[in-house]
């Protein structure tokens, strides 16, 4: 038996591929076309890994430029 884990559910707007996951700034504009996400903090990463490691950096409740992350905190089993 597999032990219970917290399930933590992302705003389905929440803008991860806009958000640096180095330093949090949100970009205004990011086009589906492109493909590398760059930062004026330097950072320059695919932009779906960037949204990847932005995702998994975030905890219950923490707020990221100014808005909510998380929406709800689920237990699989």
């Amino acid at each position: 038996m597999m032990p219970k884990e917290p399930l933590f559910v992302i705003d389905r707007w929440f803008p991860s591929a806009k958000t640096c996951s180095s330093c949090g700034v949100v970009k205004e504009t990011l086009s589906l076309k492109e493909r590398v996400f760059s930062c004026e903090c330097g950072l320059i990463l695919d932009r779906d890994l960037n949204a990847s490691i932005k995702c998994d950096s975030f905890s219950l409740n923490r707020e990221i430029g100014g808005r909510l992350a998380l929406v709800s905190n689920l237990t699989k089993g």
